[in-house]
């Protein structure tokens, strides 16, 4: 096959670059997803928060990739799920690069004019964090167990310490709390955090779970099962299982087959674009959707000019510019806060939650930079209110729910307690004794589970079972 555009990746980065380029109806575009439904982690991030920047709005995970699921459904037949390429090489003289597509039904080869690389990122094990001890049960990546418990509807442990105060470690400690285990602690090697203050807020210090700074785990102890860690402070904390949040990696191993820039045609390697957290890991959703956007347009002006030497800082043999700024930004960041760490300066503000600014805010709403954030500071102080994310079973589905509106931050254990009680269908074990089922619901993003589930909020599916 031949196309003017190879994007490798359906997690948001691709589909936002998919929709674009689509969009203007003069490229062949062709998506390719390993996985079997487009979304990369999105469908697995149950919590709220994303949307806020770009879109205005505040989402979870699976809302906001269904939005542009919803978007990319004109062009299903350009998009295929299962399908990984496996190597890319010099093309011909009109289409630069061919790729090697292993499908289910075989392997195919596509020529194109230009490969866009979204394929996210990976993220550091414990060998990668050099974390001595033995090798128990119980040792999970946040990813991994994001996956278990909000896609499985598993419980992973009954005790937790979690390594790595990242967003995404801080989201688990939450989310982990919500399900009934007993997070014990989380443990930064660094003196500061690297996840939003927001998140810190809503997800730890609302929830009293403490976190150790400047402290490593020296031994993770167990022979069948972890029984507890020890940490660099001293401690010994007694626990069933480790969560490790340590660093994310770009995943651009395909990649490794042009790394010698200089043995490949200029033609080919300035055809290859990067973006999303394959170019360099964001901290925002919003921001790899945008970041797939402007890499279309990029793209778009590629194929116009039909000169390989656009220079764009998407491209593979220019990106390592945009990599390093962003790693200069997030230095400079950490040392402002370091700075305002060692002098000791008190903090007698509230974080906003409403939006990744995260402001400091003070009673009398100076410090805001928006009206909301006046408005959430008046309620904070009288009646705090928090937006309930998480999981049941409908049937054999497990779908993802949130309340529809916020609720009182007091009630959210009463919440939680409710929804543990609620049943959707039969029993799903009747299948197996051979009992007849009554027909398969089929539930939408949006759709109302529960009326008035609590304090007049309904109970609202954030993804349904509908496949793509």
């Amino acid at each position: 096959m031949n196309k003017d555009v190879l994007i490798i990746g359906g997690g948001p980065a691709g589909m936002a670059a998919m929709d674009a380029l689509c969009e203007t109806g003069s490229y062949d575009v062709m998506l390719c997803e390993r996985a079997d439904q487009l979304g990369g982690l999105l469908p697995q991030c149950i919590h709220d928060g994303f949307g806020l920047k770009k879109l205005g709005k505040n989402m979870a995970g699976p809302e906001y990739c269904d939005l542009y699921m919803s978007r990319l459904k004109k062009y299903r037949e350009n998009i295929f799920l299962e399908a990984t390429v496996s190597e890319l090489a010099p093309g011909t003289d009109e289409y630069n690069i061919r790729a090697t597509i292993a499908t289910s039904s075989g392997k195919k080869e596509v020529y194109a004019k230009a490969v866009l690389m979204a394929t996210g990122c990976r993220e550091r094990s414990r060998g990668a964090a050099c974390i001595p001890g033995t090798r128990p049960a119980g040792v999970y990546t946040a990813g991994t167990a994001q996956s278990l418990v909000n896609l499985h509807n598993l419980i992973i442990g009954k005790s937790a310490v979690i390594v790595g105060s990242g967003d995404i470690g801080l989201i688990m400690a939450r989310r982990l709390t919500l399900e009934g285990v007993d997070v014990k602690c989380i443990v930064e090697i660094d003196r500061v955090s690297g996840g939003l203050p927001r998140n810190i807020r809503q997800c730890v210090q609302e929830f009293d779970i403490p976190i150790y700074y400047d402290t490593q785990v020296t031994e993770i102890r167990g022979k069948d099962r972890v029984t507890g860690v020890s940490l660099s402070n001293g401690m010994d904390i007694e626990c069933d299982t480790v969560i490790l949040s340590v660093g994310l990696i770009p995943e651009n191993s395909l990649l490794d087959n042009v790394a010698d820039l200089d043995d490949t045609p200029d033609e080919f390697r300035n055809s290859i674009f990067m973006c999303g957290n394959a170019l360099y890991v964001h901290g925002l959703v919003d921001d790899v959707s945008n970041s797939g956007e402007h890499v279309a347009r990029d793209i778009m002006e590629y194929i116009r000019r039909g000169d390989s030497r656009l220079f764009s800082r998407y491209q593979v043999s220019n990106s390592a510019v945009t990599r390093e700024s962003e790693k200069n930004r997030l230095a400079g960041k950490r040392e402002e806060l370091l700075k305002q760490l060692d002098a000791g300066e008190k903090k007698e503000t509230i974080t906003c939650i409403l939006c990744p600014n995260s402001c400091e805010i003070s009673e009398d709403g100076s410090g805001a930079k928006c009206q909301k954030g006046v408005e959430y500071i008046k309620e904070e102080l009288t009646h705090p209110k928090r937006i309930l994310t998480t999981s049941v079973v409908v049937w054999s589905d497990i779908i993802s729910v949130r309340t529809s509106i916020p609720i009182p931050r007091e009630h959210i254990a009463d919440a939680m307690e409710r929804i543990s009680h609620l049943r959707f269908g039969p029993d799903c074990a009747a299948s197996f004794r051979g009992e007849p089922l009554p027909p398969r619901p089929m539930i939408r993003a949006g759709d109302v589970l529960v009326s008035d589930f609590i304090d007049g909020a309904d109970l609202i599916a954030t993804r349904g079972n509908v496949k793509f």
